[in-house]
């Protein structure tokens, strides 16, 4: 039986959710408590946390507020008499200010300032005609020792910073169990809307061309894929049997086949002429990120790669598994061949890039270095070098061959999005949230332009693949496509007839024509040339509300 005399710190959670997290930190779990006095009703998990014995118990299910939370720690201090810390940790929703910009998934720890004691009593106060809720209630600031081991937090974190992204990713190796519903989810899920305003659930989340030129594919969080035939705006073929959102399509070297990644867990194929439903590919046990095709005629296969850490190779000809690659420990976000078909690229949320041998599905080289999320991933046209954008702000350049890191470009503010290299090879552009797009010389690495223009965070660039790469296409969360001259630092074309986020954007083969898709349900087809807008193809369903409780809703 545990000695309950040896627990010295108390840890309260308001819910289900907060208590598990809290258990997964443990570094060592005790026994329970065998027997406990009958007025003790609360559920106790034990352990140690580095050298400190924790004691942790949730809410009754139900249950909110202060006087549950009192009577719980009331039962705690009867039953673990030298508890001397106690804690109570929750979820807020964040409190954003020009002075603070505190966010959901921030760690805040009040502290006393300004004659404040640091704990504010919320629910006693009054109200005092145009000034708002006055609180009355005053509490006494934290024990010495907490205030102590703030302040040599700070310290710790102004000389080491914080390891709070290290310990999750090691709590959540430990229980893979937990990963889908704990580990952090999509930035692109991270927006704002305020509450009265009626939305869509995502949009268009993935464009296509064929190789022939002649269909146009696009997936929808509607969960169907449509097929357009890009020249009338004429939809061709609508594809229904997935469950959940259509991330990801791709078509087959020949244009015969469609592949649809969906967050169902599952790869369907599509036969392009007739919209039968060839093949439904099952194995993996969370969402579909990413298809991409070999791009060799011959060997008939496909990967993909999904928010279970794993691609999986497919016969399309068949539908059978040939092989599981296993090695990412969180989502594989990005999966591409190179353009020899002889490797396979993997970019995920665990900040590494994996290069796999597409015959043997042997790992050839681990790509370290990024400090954040990898976005995407993209082969050059000669297959000699691969790039990455990450979360970590860099656009960084790797040697397929060696594994070796060649280049780190460096200049953005925030999250690399998206990456395209030139098709003759010699220009590398760059996406970010800082709302520009960089434009680097591929072989020395130096910036070349700057095109500074949007008004929101760049989603997708792309480069025309004629002549030699002139036009570059952007899309933003500003609605806008806007095409610029890579020999010139100034906007060529701003297109703005989008009502919502602009998410993807392809060329045609011949780069003829530009499709971007959007959150507001729509596929625009443009000419580069002039800029006009030749077709918007319409179709796609899928909304929702936005929360009516609050000033803002955080759902996607």
């Amino acid at each position: 039986m545990a000695d309950l005399k040896i627990y010295t710190v108390g840890w309260i959670c308001a819910v289900t959710t907060e208590y598990v997290a809290a258990q997964a930190f443990l570094d060592e779990q005790h026994a329970p408590p065998e027997s406990l006095p009958p007025q003790n009703k609360n559920d106790y998990t034990l352990g140690r946390i580095g050298r400190h014995n924790v004691v942790i118990c949730v809410l009754p299910l139900g249950e909110y507020g202060t006087s549950s939370a009192t009577r719980v720690a009331e039962d705690m201090l009867h039953s673990f008499p030298n508890v001397r810390i106690g804690l109570m940790v929750g979820i807020g929703g964040g409190a954003p200010s020009p002075q603070h910009e505190i966010r959901l998934g921030d760690v805040v720890v009040s502290t006393p300032l300004n004659g404040r004691s640091g704990v504010i009593q919320y629910d006693f106060g009054k109200t005092i005609q145009g000034q708002g809720f006055c609180p009355t209630g005053f509490l006494d600031q934290p024990p010495t020792l907490l205030r102590a081991a703030v302040n040599g937090l700070q310290a710790q974190y102004e000389i080491e910073g914080h390891q709070l992204d290290e310990s999750v990713r090691h709590a959540l190796k430990k229980r893979p169990r937990l990963r889908k519903k704990y580990q952090r989810p999509n930035l692109e899920s991270d927006r704002l809307y305020r509450s009265h305003i009626v939305h869509p659930l995502d949009g268009i989340s993935d464009l296509t061309f064929s190789p022939d030129g002649r269909l146009l594919a696009s997936g929808f969080d509607d969960r169907k894929v449509r097929l357009w035939d890009p020249e009338t705006g004429d939809l061709q073929q609508i594809f229904e049997a997935h469950s959940d959102s259509v991330k990801s399509v791709a078509f087959s070297p020949d244009s015969q086949l469609l592949a649809s990644g969906s967050w169902d867990k599952t790869v369907r194929l599509w036969d392009t002429a007739t919209g039968v439903l060839l093949q439904t590919l099952v194995g993996h046990s969370q969402r579909v990120w990413s298809v991409s095709f070999s791009p060799s005629h011959d060997d008939r296969l496909l990967a993909s790669g999904s928010d279970d850490g794993t691609l999986r190779l497919w016969d399309v000809t068949t539908g059978m598994l040939v092989q599981t690659l296993e090695g990412h420990y969180e989502s594989v976000r990005s999966v591409v061949f190179s353009p020899d078909g002889r490797l396979l690229a993997s970019g995920s949320e665990d900040k590494t890039i994996r290069l796999w041998d597409k015959a043997t599905g042997t790992l050839q080289h681990i790509l370290m270095g990024n400090s954040g999320w990898v976005h995407s991933v993209a082969f050059s046209p000669d297959g000699q070098l691969l790039v990455s954008g990450s979360h970590d702000h860099t656009v960084r350049l790797w040697d397929p061959t060696t594994g070796a890191l060649q280049q780190t470009l460096e200049g953005h503010s925030g999250s690399v999005r998206s990456v395209a290299i030139s098709p003759d090879g010699r220009l590398l552009a760059s996406g970010s949230d800082d709302k520009t797009i960089r434009l680097w010389d591929k072989v020395t690495g130096t910036l070349q332009q700057t095109f500074d223009g949007h008004l929101d965070l760049v989603m997708s660039v792309a480069f025309s693949p004629f002549p030699n790469g002139r036009l570059l296409a952007s899309g933003s969360k500003d609605t806008t496509v806007r095409f610029w001259d890579t020999r010139k630092p100034a906007l060529q074309q701003a297109l703005g007839t989008h009502s919502d986020v602009v998410r993807s954007m392809i060329f045609s083969p011949d780069g003829g024509l530009l499709a971007s898709g959007s959150d507001d349900k729509t596929v625009r087809i443009w000419d580069p040339a002039t800029g006009a807008l030749q077709h918007t193809l319409e179709g796609h369903t899928g909304w929702r509300l936005a929360l009516e409780t609050g000033q803002y809703d955080s759902g996607t």
